[in-house]
C-alpha cells in the first residue's frame, strides 16, 4: 500500500496510558522512535528483527533496548513476541489493526473487480440514439442556454404616451438595484399602478424620484402624508438624485447600472 506522510497521533491516549506512563523515560523515548519507524515499515505497525538491529533502528544502546523490552513485556503497553528463530517482534496494536483493515478492504475491492470485470455494462445493449431520431447533447445544451437567456432577458414593452421610456428604464434599474427586479409578468400591473397615481396628480418622474430618494420598492401617497408633501413637492435631495439618474444612458429595460 502507499505510504502516507502522516497519521493521527492521539495525545490524550499517550498521556492516559497508565502502563506506558509507568515505563522509564528512556523506554518511552524508544517507543516513540519505534512508532515512527512502524509507520513506514513493510508491515505497518510492526517491527521485527534481532535485538541488535532493533536497538540500532531505535537509536539506543543494547542495555537501554533490553530495559525497554523488559518493561514492555511487564507493563504490556505494546505487543511483544520472542520468535523461535531468535527474532523479536514489537507491534503497535492500533496502527497494526488499522493497516490490516485497510489492506483487507483493498483486497475485497480487488476481488470484486476481478469477479465482475468481464460483466457487460448495464447499458451496453441499449443502442445509441441516432442523429435523425433525437437531438444531440450539444443541441439540447444550446436550447437550454437559449431558454435561460429568454427567461432573464425582458422583452420589449409598449408604454402609454404619458410614460416616457427613460422614466421606465430608471424605474426598472432602481428595482434591480434594490434586489427586487421587475419581471415580465409584473410590468402590466405596474403600468396600471402608475396610471392610477397619474390620475391623482403623481407623474411617473416624481413617483420614481421619490422611490429613489426613500429607497422604496413602490410608492403610495399616504406614505408622504406625515411629511406633508404633495406631487409638486420633491425634496432637493430627491430632485438631485432624480437628475443624476436621468443622466444615465440606459441600454434597455434590463440594462445594468
Amino acid at each position: 500500500m502507499g505510504k502516507a506522510p502522516a497519521d493521527q497521533f492521539y495525545w490524550a491516549d499517550w498521556l492516559r496510558d497508565v502502563e506506558l506512563q509507568l515505563a522509564s523515560t528512556s523506554s518511552r523515548g524508544i517507543w516513540a522512535n519505534a512508532l515512527c519507524h512502524m509507520w513506514f515499515a513493510k508491515a505497518r505497525g510492526e517491527l521485527e528483527g534481532t535485538r541488535e538491529k532493533l536497538a540500532l533502528l531505535c537509536n539506543c544502546k543494547l542495555d537501554e533496548f533490553d530495559q525497554f523490552w523488559n518493561e514492555a513485556e511487564a507493563l504490556g503497553f505494546c505487543y511483544t513476541k520472542r520468535n523461535p528463530n531468535g527474532l523479536l517482534t514489537v507491534r503497535n496494536r492500533r496502527m497494526y489493526r488499522k493497516a490490516k483493515e485497510q489492506e483487507n478492504n483493498r483486497l475485497r475491492q480487488q476481488r470484486y473487480y476481478e469477479k465482475h470485470k468481464d460483466d457487460p455494462q448495464p447499458n451496453a445493449n441499449i443502442p445509441p440514439p441516432s442523429s435523425s431520431s433525437s437531438p444531440s447533447s450539444s443541441s439540447i445544451l444550446k436550447k437550454e442556454t437559449h431558454i435561460k437567456k429568454e427567461k432573464h432577458t425582458p422583452s420589449p414593452i409598449k408604454l402609454p404616451e404619458w410614460f416616457k421610456q427613460k422614466d421606465w428604464d430608471i424605474f426598472v434599474s432602481h428595482r434591480k438595484a434594490i434586489k427586487s427586479p421587475v419581471t415580465n409578468e409584473m410590468r402590466e400591473s405596474f403600468i396600471k399602478k402608475f396610471e392610477k397615481l397619474k390620475e391623482q396628480g403623481w407623474t411617473p418622474d416624481v413617483v420614481i424620484g421619490t422611490m429613489i430618494e426613500k429607497g422604496w420598492r413602490w410608492f403610495k401617497p399616504e406614505w408622504l402624508e406625515k411629511d406633508r408633501r404633495g406631487p409638486q413637492f420633491l425634496s432637493e435631495k430627491g430632485q438631485r438624485t432624480l437628475d443624476n439618474v436621468k443622466d444615465v444612458k440606459f441600454g434597455g429595460e434590463g440594462a445594468d447600472d
